[in-house]
């Protein structure tokens, strides 16, 4: 099920059909008996866009309501997070592999890698009885499906998203203003979630123009690619910061050199593109927001859909 309001229903009911399509997915992919932790993995994704969700119609939902539910799909996510942040460790070690090539960068790569393999599966060892923690997770998606039908029924016209989106892409704005000028991390990884929140937003919201929205929706996928793949070498450079015995010191040197350059060339083409995306003012882009809204409905009404 795409992810994306399709207008031929209330508002209300829409957005409804929405979440529980991302529910159902995520309930779907952990009964799928396929390998457990890609289920994890794809779960953690669906939860994603449900939070994102609950942010674009925070104001239709009621603060108190999307807070809740946000910080539940939050928790379901972080409890099952081991295996596949050590896994995404991995993974940017193959990367790094990919990019750097001689022969010392290889040897010191390969000894990393064989050492956060070892690691991974002692977590993956430590994490118990992953099938029955999915099932206890299934059981209780069922539960938050049958919240979805309390949602308010009263969502009406662009002012049901409005507020939300502009407070999310304010917030993405701020966020790459205190990247710009800085080398910390959590400014970056701050960055990088409202990015992920303007994209999934796009997508919600793609109908209402879809030739230009999927344009912007690619360039905030590339952005957050980069964001993404920038935050991963930060969580391998301080993994060897607090873990050092997982290779010797001159290999741990070689490696987080080689992660402060790829710092470098992955944030340049995300700045630049920041300040594309990030160049309208939210109150002007939340205007444009309502004008496509308007005419979108407009050609629903003149096809028959809901007005």
């Amino acid at each position: 099920m795409a992810f994306r309001l399709e207008g031929r229903r209330a508002l209300a009911a829409d957005i409804r059909k929405l979440a529980r399509g991302r529910v159902d997915a995520a309930i779907e992919v952990l009964q799928g008996g396929g390998d457990p932790h890609e289920a994890v993995h794809q779960a953690r994704k669906r939860f994603k866009e449900l939070r994102a969700l609950l942010r674009l119609f925070r104001p239709t939902l009621g603060r108190k309501r999307a807070q809740a539910e946000n910080a539940w799909y939050r928790d379901q996510a972080r409890a099952l997070s081991g295996y596949r942040d050590a896994q995404a460790v991995l993974e940017t070690v193959d990367a790094l592999s990919e990019r750097f090539r001689l022969p010392t960068q290889q040897e010191a790569l390969g000894a990393c890698q064989r050492a956060l393999e070892v690691r991974r599966d002692r977590l993956a060892a430590e994490e118990g009885d992953l099938a029955g923690q999915m099932a206890n997770l299934v059981d209780e998606l069922h539960g938050a499906r049958e919240r979805i039908a309390d949602w308010p029924s009263k969502a009406e016209g662009a002012d049901a998203f409005l507020a939300g989106f502009q407070r999310c892409y304010q917030a993405g704005g701020q966020a790459f203003q205190a990247s710009r000028f800085s080398d910390d991390p959590e400014a970056w990884h701050e960055w990088r979630k409202r990015v992920k929140d303007y994209w999934y937003h796009v997508q919600v919201l793609r109908l209402l123009w879809s030739p230009l929205m999927k344009t912007l929706q690619s360039e905030l996928k590339t952005l957050s690619d980069l964001l993404g793949d920038d935050h991963d070498l930060q969580v391998l450079d301080q993994l060897l910061v607090d873990e050092p015995g997982h290779v010797g010191e001159v290999h741990r040197r070689l490696i987080r050199g080689m992660i402060a350059q790829r710092h470098d060339e992955l944030r340049l083409p995300a700045l630049r593109l920041g300040r594309r995306l990030y160049a309208d003012r939210p109150g002007a882009l939340s205007r444009r927001l309502r004008a496509w809204w308007e005419v979108w409905r407009e050609e629903l009404g003149h096809e028959g859909g809901t007005v």
